[in-house]
């Protein structure tokens, strides 16, 4: 299966609308629904990216894998639910859904700032995930043969899971190529 991001800039509120859409392929179906979308609306400027709302709807009839995020940053808090739990937790500055933390990755490249450590609401508490420069590398694409350099995401604390994005320079650093390791295997 593929699945679809759109980027979009609404001028009115001055804000931004990252969102994507699966469409799986035969076995997959079995697992994610076409229906399914995710959507962050978040604020960008010369200091970073500001999640202000996510939501995720699985597509399916049931709620149960469905999530609300609200961010209040005049209160410093983000309120919601997460696959029925609720959320109520006091954010840290550069706090992250997991939508825009893709966007808080690529603006900081672009602004000559390496991502670092980024906080996170992952379920129903902050995660902290390093994000680490590796080497560079020249990927084949459809694009033609892109440059690219490699960055690593870990999270703190110990995980078995780690994230590999090639990100081009010369595209902004549009992710172009992206997996995940989970003990030791590429998923």
């Amino acid at each position: 299966g593929t699945i679809t991001f759109a980027f979009s800039h609404d001028p009115a509120t001055g804000r931004y609308t990252y969102e994507s859409h699966p469409d799986p392929g035969a076995l997959a179906r079995l697992f994610v629904s076409k229906a399914a979308v995710e959507r962050s609306v978040m604020e960008i400027d010369a200091t970073g990216t500001r999640p202000i709302d996510w939501q995720l709807d699985d597509g399916k009839s049931s709620k149960d894998g469905d999530g609300e995020l609200h961010f209040d940053w005049s209160r410093n808090t983000v309120t919601g639910t997460v696959e029925g739990e609720p959320i109520n937790l006091t954010t840290e500055p550069g706090t992250q859904d997991r939508s825009s933390i893709q966007i808080a990755v690529t603006t900081a490249l672009l602004r000559g700032v390496e991502p670092g450590t980024i906080p996170l609401i992952d379920d129903n508490r902050i995660k902290h995930y390093l994000y680490t420069k590796k080497e560079q590398a020249t990927v084949d694409s459809a694009l033609g043969k892109l440059d690219t350099v490699i960055y690593e995401s870990t999270r703190e604390g110990g995980s078995s899971r780690t994230s590999r994005f090639w990100m081009a320079p010369s595209l902004e650093f549009l992710p172009v190529r992206a997996e995940q390791i989970r003990k030791g295997k590429v998923e």
